[in-house]
């Protein structure tokens, strides 16, 4: 029997599993240790302070859960012990705390039991209480223990036995009752104790407890702490009770920094800070979600820790709000509330100043740019005695307003326009009268350029009225070319054909010269009497020359008949057998195997016969081109005359007999003309008589990665997609490019960049840089990625349709990959495809920095590690605690994330 209980003067001393670190953020910190000699950091963070509970566990989210709420604890040195068996009494301990009872069990009472019925000192309160609250059969289990001598509360805990004491811990015993005679589809139901089966199926059926196997559940079989974790956390959902450290409400609002709940019993709103390391859950998931995965206006639960709210899990997609669909009648800021026709009838909508109102391409505005009749669907929550609208997604295009912002795309019918802080681009209708100008000058549409800055109005949807307040490209000009001059960098033009009057501007740096006909024509390319289209920026300098009246003839595959050196006159045929007589100039650009000659050097090449490509207009020779090969795309391979066509940029088309011939492509050891097709850009060399094709070179352009550059000897080694290395000669006749395609030298490449090789053949022809963009995700979209970089704007990266997401090396085509917080290198490759990598970084150790010379050194993370240094750049930021900082705040010891872009460290992050 169960004996009265009296005082005693000592306490219990609790030693059991349970006992150890009370609670999750005084948790040894056995993780962060480890992660000190680690060489980089985990994608994904174990959820728990516990050291055996690893990233991604089948019990991490629930030991975690019940951790916080401080119902199961530690073993102590920061370990949970996941594989343990549980002892019998703490099983009552833990289903006590589950029900909210913890405090009622009397630690200092002294408890007598039957000598046969043995419990640990501090488990004897909870014992007693359980016993009171029908948790435990006094009788059965007085007399398990007189059958089997062990320790009663020492005993490790059976499956079966668990699954009776949860079940009665959470108010389901008339559950069980009912199902005492239930089919089972466990072969082994057998073997369960009598007076048991019923709770074993009340737990199947709640989906607390599964088998071992489909058709085992394994009765006898012992549970461990793990397990019993699971248990009772998917049990809180049929017991719930208001521990001391949790809410649960509506999400009606949810930042980076804060979550806010309604409570729907007191009608009342609390805002939470959230911790730096909170934990996201949903209810249909085991694995740690994202923040923008939890549903608005949905059920909530949050557990709070010392620093904020540690823990939230969404517990229904139940979203309590209602949609309404129609017309806006008008907006009055000052009473928060909007008039809409709604089925036809007019509605009132009141909103706070929490209203979220979006566009149709999602991008953000104020109540106030709803235009009258502009279709809206307006988001309004039903859980308020007085609803309030939650959002409002503009359906049309009906929407005034006014600001100002950079063109990043514009034709005839449209403006997009990105904000001046980079967070927003909007696209809008431009109206049929819209007024457009500059420097007070009336201009048209076809004046504005991307990366212009201005200020503009709309009106209904529609761009009324633009001023462009600052040019990168700047206004045009046409007139008459007098007198260039690349030394001075000067021009000289007329505005007015009828007049002397001269107009005379700087050339920019990197002036660009059009001239059809001619591929990267320069100023040297100008001649006199140009009818010219300049384009002039802020600074009163000329970008741009478009030559619109001379139009350079080309003649492809021109035989020479003769060459006058004396009166300069080359005679050529061309492949119709039509002669042509062009006069040479100083200025006549020659080239022979890719280098430029002189007119007196080239004057003896100029034989009888020989094969060039000539450009020529009024008479007057641009450039001679002394071939032996042709670039150009494939039109036909006829195989029965063998001929091949080539189609030129330049215009036109010619037809090259070949007899036997080669076939180079890069990344095959052997090729035939069966690998090349219609449409492929190819070079077609000739033989020494300049007659027929001998090879063909297929250009590919293949993204690689640069290995290493040595400026001196002029060489670069690239890293193929397959890894291996290859090094090239950079020679003169290899184009090296930035991302904007402009030329560059060898010595802007530097290692890890990416870049685009044009192969011609087996070798390179070109090496382009591609664009990286490198920032922090603020939002995923479904369309598109919101990433703040580190210049601190926001940019809306639009996915397409044949993006990839890369992340811990594996590759997705599924945007749910990226998560906010993310860090992410963006780029496209080389088919056009969008290429967004998460960037994990890379962990160490601070030891010291040298400001003088940009010098970081850390702690070496092995032996063999000798990557100890690195060398910061003018644009490399720090980040400590989630704020801007510098080098001089990071103390020795610190464990910093390096995060590189193209070989460079852009990213130093302390949290």
């Amino acid at each position: 029997m169960l004996k009265s209980c009296y005082k005693v003067l000592s306490s219990a001393v609790i030693l059991s599993l349970l006992a150890g670190t009370a609670a999750y953020a005084n948790a040894d910190n056995a993780v962060g240790s480890a992660a000190d000699n680690a060489a980089s950091a985990p994608v994904q963070k174990p959820a728990t302070p516990f050291s055996d509970v690893k990233a991604g566990h089948w019990a991490e989210k629930h030991i975690a859960k019940l951790n916080l709420q401080g119902i199961i604890q530690g073993k102590g040195a920061g370990k949970f012990g996941t594989n343990d068996n549980v002892s019998q009494e703490d099983a009552v301990i833990l289903a006590i705390r589950l029900m909210g009872k913890d405090s009622q069990a009397k630690q200092d009472d002294a408890v007598v039991f039957p000598e046969n019925f043995k419990v640990s000192e501090y488990a004897k309160g909870y014992i007693v209480l359980a016993l009171q609250e029908g948790l435990l059969d006094r009788t059965e289990e007085f007399k398990r223990a007189e059958a089997d001598k062990s320790e009663w509360g020492k005993r490790t805990a059976s499956r079966e036995w668990v699954t009776k004491l949860l079940i009665r811990a959470i108010n389901q015993t008339k559950l069980a009752e009912e199902l005492v005679d239930a089919s089972s589809q466990f072969t082994d139901s057998g073997d369960i104790t009598e007076g048991y089966s019923g709770y074993v199926n009340a737990a199947v059926n709640l989906k607390l407890m599964n088998g071992v196997s489909a058709t085992k559940f394994d009765p006898k079989g012992l549970i461990t702490r793990a397990m019993i974790a699971k248990m009772y956390s998917l049990a809180e959902s049929y017991y719930p009770v208001n521990y001391a450290n949790q809410s649960t409400g509506l999400i009606t609002g949810l930042t980076e920094n804060s979550i806010t709940l309604y409570d729907t019993e007191s009608n009342s709103e609390k805002s939470y800070p959230i911790s730096k390391n909170a934990l996201y859950y949903r209810f249909d998931s085991e694995s740690i979600a994202s923040a923008s995965e939890l549903t608005r206006y949905a059920k909530a639960l949050v557990i709070a820790s010392e620093d904020g709210a540690a823990y939230i899990e969404t517990l229904d997609d139940d979203a309590k709000v209602e949609t309404l669909r129609g017309e806006v009648i008008r907006v009055v800021p000052d009473e928060s509330k909007l008039w809409m026709f709604v089925d036809n009838k007019p509605a009132e909508i009141a909103y706070s100043s929490t209203l979220e109102v979006k566009d149709s391409n999602g991008n953000k505005l104020q109540v106030t740019d709803l235009a009258a009749d502009a279709t809206i669907e307006v988001t309004r929550d039903t859980f308020r005695t007085q609803p309030l609208a939650v959002s409002i997604q503009v359906q049309g295009a009906k929407i005034n307003k006014s600001g100002t912002g950079k063109i990043t795309a514009v034709s005839d019918s449209s403006l997009t326009i990105e904000s001046e802080d980079g967070s927003v681009t909007e696209t809008w209708g431009i109206a049929e009268s819209v007024l457009v100008t500059w420097n007070r000058e009336i201009k048209s549409i076809a004046d504005l350029a991307v990366g212009d800055i201005i200020s503009y109005e709309i009106k209904a949807g529609l761009a009324t009225k633009i001023n462009v307040t600052s040019t990168v490209v700047g206004k045009t000009v046409t007139g008459t070319l007098q007198h260039i001059d690349s030394d001075s960098k000067t021009i000289n033009y007329k505005l007015d054909a009828s007049t002397n009057t001269l107009s005379a501007n700087y050339l920019a740096a990197n002036v660009q010269v059009i001239i059809e006909g001619i591929n990267q024509a320069t100023v040297s390319d100008l001649v006199r009497g140009d009818q010219v289209k300049l384009t002039i920026n802020d600074q009163d300098a000329v970008t741009k020359i478009q030559v619109v009246n001379r139009r350079v003839e080309t003649v492809n595959g021109a035989s020479i008949l003769n060459y006058d050196a004396d009166s300069k006159t080359l005679t050529i045929l061309d492949s119709a057998g039509k002669p042509t007589a062009v006069q040479l100039t100083g200025n006549t650009k020659i080239e022979y195997n890719g280098s430029s000659l002189a007119l007196s050097s080239a004057s003896n090449l100029l034989l009888k016969n020989r094969k060039v490509t000539i450009g020529f207009t009024e008479g007057v020779a641009v450039y001679v081109n002394l071939v032996n090969s042709y670039t150009g795309t494939l039109s036909d391979i006829n195989q029965t005359t063998n001929q091949l066509t080539i189609s030129f940029e330049t215009g036109g088309t010619m037809k090259i007999p070949f007899d036997q011939l080669s076939v180079e492509i890069y990344e095959k050891t052997s090729s035939t003309l069966s690998d090349l097709k219609t449409g492929d850009r190819i070079t077609a060399l000739l033989g020494p008589n300049q007659d027929k094709v001998v090879a063909i070179q297929l250009h590919r352009i293949i993204q690689q990665e640069v290995v290493s550059v040595d400026t001196s000897n002029k060489k670069i080694k690239l890293k193929a997609q397959d890894g291996s290395v290859n090094e090239y000669s950079v020679g003169t006749n290899m184009r090296l490019l930035n991302d904007k395609g402009t030329s560059v030298g060898l010595n802007v490449f530097g290692a890890d960049q990416v870049v685009n090789v044009q192969f011609v053949g087996r070798l390179p022809g070109s090496i382009q840089q591609v664009e990286v963009t490198f920032g922090k995700v603020t939002a995923v979209g479904s369309e598109q990625l919101t990433v703040e970089t580190l210049s601190g704007s926001k940019q809306n990266i639009k996915l397409g349709s044949n993006f990839r997401v890369i992340r811990n090396g594996s590759s997705s085509t599924n945007v749910s990959s990226v998560s906010v917080g993310d860090y992410v290198d963006i780029r496209k490759n080389e088919e056009e495809a969008l290429i967004v990598t998460v960037n994990s970084g890379t962990v160490r150790k601070f030891r010291s920095y040298i400001a003088s010379s940009k010098e970081m050194f850390v702690f070496a993370s092995s032996l063999n590690d000798n990557n100890v240094r690195y060398v910061l750049s003018d644009d490399t930021r720090v980040i400590i605690n989630g704020s801007s900082s510098s080098m001089q705040e990071l103390k020795n010891g610190d464990e910093i994330t390096l995060y590189f872009i193209n070989g460079k460290i852009a990213l130093i992050v302390k949290s």
